[in-house]
């Protein structure tokens, strides 16, 4: 199974990656030996950067749960990492 979307955040604790779909947000969770490509370079998970165009092909496990095994991922330019800590939004003075 494919889906496709935009990278939204990666869970390194959690081992899954969320992204946004035309109907909904989506995540799934990663494989242990889950193959990165990002523009046809094998890269590490990581180096996601957020935002990016993705493509997960991903295995239905017995539970129903999708496993993703490849992650292709296509970037024009230089973004942060999908896997860095989000900051809290500071309060507004």
């Amino acid at each position: 199974m494919t889906v496709g979307g935009w990278v939204n955040g990666i869970d390194n604790t959690g081992s899954s990656i969320t992204i946004r779909t035309l109907a909904n947000p989506r995540t799934v969770q990663l494989s242990p030996n889950v193959v990165v490509r990002i523009n046809g370079v094998v890269s590490r998970l990581d180096q996601i950067p957020a935002n990016s165009a993705v493509s997960i092909t991903a295995e239905r496990g017995p539970t129903g749960v999708l496993t993703a095994t490849r992650i292709s991922v296509s970037t024009s330019g230089p973004q942060p990492s999908a896997a860095a800590p989000r900051r809290p939004k500071s309060p507004s003075p």
